[in-house]
């Protein structure tokens, strides 16, 4: 028997694959090509959305200020990337899991990979990069 999901009707096994405005996905999920997440670019201080995955930020001012409100479900990520760092730049997270308050980049590249859990941030993955010509690789970004 056929239902609707918004205004279009649907089969039960269509409806079964439907995440349309929102949704879960229980079971594995394979995707057989590109994956593509949401991203936002950042140039100024401020905060990150915690809505969009992926930030992509680029410091314009010395040692630029970029704040990171809590997250809203278990198991959330966020991926921060330095895309260009001219000037240093930092995130402060509102709560971490652990002693760490924010982290420093200072290298394009630089990356980190945050998981949201329940009480705070937590750094699952960070990443170094290399400077503008590619000839060397720095550590990875401060976590202080």
């Amino acid at each position: 028997m056929a239902k609707r999901i918004g205004k279009y009707k649907v089969s039960k096994k269509e409806s079964a694959l439907s995440a349309l405005d929102g949704g879960s996905i229980t079971g594995n999920l394979f995707v057989n090509a590109g994956l593509a997440l949401g991203t936002e670019s950042i140039g100024a201080a401020g905060a990150l959305s915690t809505t969009i995955p992926i930030s992509l930020v680029t410091a314009a001012g010395a040692d630029q200020a970029q704040t990171l409100a809590d997250g809203s479900t278990v198991g959330q990520i966020k991926i921060l990337y330095a895309v260009s760092t001219a000037n240093s730049w930092k995130c402060t997270p509102a709560s971490t899991d652990g002693e760490w308050a924010k982290i420093t980049f200072t290298t394009i590249g630089e990356n980190a990979i945050l998981v949201w859990s329940g009480s705070g941030w937590s750094v699952l993955s960070r990443g170094g990069g290399g400077n503008a010509n590619g000839t060397t690789t720095a550590l990875t970004g401060i976590v202080a």
